[in-house]
């Protein structure tokens, strides 16, 4: 291949990437929204805490069920049309959340977009682990994970502006509709003529290019993929608790008005975007370097769950103003985990599997962010206030740092798949 075939390939493979980084960025948006407006529609329907956290974590019920279905597909089929296909649903249904007029509604709302935004991560999984080396595939999971958190950053500011502007109702509607505007000039910039950009590319390293349930079997016994699965459940009951009661937290703890609580949780994930990158491209520097692969990703992602958890030392000692700060800074400091948690597990399952065993793992993970939610509002319902709950994430970001600390290694003896 000549020097410019080569930078043509290499171009390719970014664009494809910024693809499906801006559909995240965008399917964030569609869920960030739901937070920062619960307290005017809970308001409107006169909905207790239970009920609030009941909703805001239905999203992540449909969104675990369909997350391996969907990594099975991207392995076998390809992801393009899953793709487009998730996002059209996802975004129709946060524009119908504009005409719920019940908690029943909302609730079939809030999963369908769930189903919607399964096929994301495992088809990006996939594209990075077939089209990206070791030593650049962590700027690249970066890239994309950035998006996670660009997401939210955009997403409380800009709906706490809709909001105040223009209503609950009218702003689902406005995310939800210019999502799918969004999504239909990127898909004919990059997909269409001839140079159009293929999302199926198969892994050449690859001796099981394709994966099916079986394949799964014998790698769920791989204790380093336990310590991985739970070490993610931890990570992600962290971020499933700031994904939804962060703007609550501000306001009610802190008295802040919507409008700051959206912008103080924007900037905290915005922090943890820019953070998230950082740590991806020092990563993969270091592994340029000569440095172990697995033992530099296990050390940003540790680093990144211990800094999370010091925001429940201002429980004790902080003043409101300290535990604002700590509450930006531990969400912040969880962007050394972002890109390199997820790597790892691309370092030690085989290519051929990925797609799949990265859905097992978000599956996993988002069952956090299912529970994170419900003990959230149930904790704050009958405490009074978020001092338990904070402390519940914290405890579990330290399991997490064990699990990633003991578990997480280089198998001694292969047993039956190549990784």
């Amino acid at each position: 291949m000549t020097k410019s075939l080569r930078t043509r390939a290499g171009d390719r493979r970014w664009q494809v990437v910024g693809l499906l980084s801006l559909g995240m960025l965008i399917g964030q948006l569609n869920r960030s929204d739901l937070a920062v407006a619960m307290p005017v529609i809970a308001a409107d329907f006169h909905w207790g805490e239970t009920d609030q956290g009941l909703l805001l974590s239905s999203f992540y019920w449909t969104y675990s069920l369909f997350l391996v279905p969907a990594g099975l597909i991207a392995d076998r089929f390809g992801a393009r049309l899953l793709f487009f296909g998730g996002f059209v649903l996802w975004s129709l249904s946060s524009a119908a959340c504009g005409l719920a007029t019940s908690l029943g509604a909302f609730l079939i709302f809030r999963m369908l977009i769930g189903a919607g935004e399964a096929a994301l991560t495992p088809a990006a999984m996939r594209y990075i682990r077939s089209n990206f080396a070791e030593e650049r595939r962590g700027t690249a999971i970066g890239v994309y994970l950035m998006s996670t958190k660009i997401g939210p950053g955009i997403g409380f500011p800009l709906t706490a502006y809709l909001l105040a502007a223009f209503g609950w109702r009218t702003t689902f509607v406005v995310i939800g509709i210019g999502g799918l505007v969004c999504l239909l000039s990127l898909w004919a910039w990059l997909f269409s003529g001839s140079e159009s950009v293929s999302i199926e590319s198969k892994d050449p390293t690859s001796s099981t290019p394709t994966s099916s349930w079986r394949d799964l079997v014998p790698l769920l016994g791989r204790v380093e993929l336990w310590g991985i699965l739970i070490g993610t459940f931890c990570y992600f009951y962290f971020l499933g608790y700031c994904n939804t009661w962060m703007p609550a937290y501000l306001s009610r703890e802190h008295g802040m008005s919507i409008k700051e609580s959206g912008w103080y949780s924007g900037f905290a994930f915005g922090g943890m975007a820019l953070v998230a990158l950082f740590a991806g491209w020092a990563a993969d520097a270091l592994i340029r370097r000569g440095y172990d692969p697995l033992a530099v990703r296990k050390g940003f992602t540790i680093a990144g769950l211990a800094i999370a958890a010091s925001q429940t030392l201002a429980i004790w000692y902080g003043s409101p103003r300290q535990m604002v700060f700590a509450a930006v800074f531990s969400l912040a400091g969880l962007g050394l985990t972002m890109p390199n948690y997820w790597a790892v597990t691309q370092t030690l399952m085989p290519a051929g599997n990925i797609g799949a065993v990265t859905a097992v793992q978000s599956a996993v993970g988002h069952l956090a962010a299912i529970a994170a939610p419900w003990i959230t509002g149930r904790l704050v319902e009958q405490s009074g206030s978020f001092d338990a709950p904070v402390r519940a994430a914290g405890w579990w970001l330290l399991i997490g740092v064990a699990s990633y600390l003991f578990l997480v290694r280089r198998p001694k003896v292969p047993k039956g798949t190549s990784s």
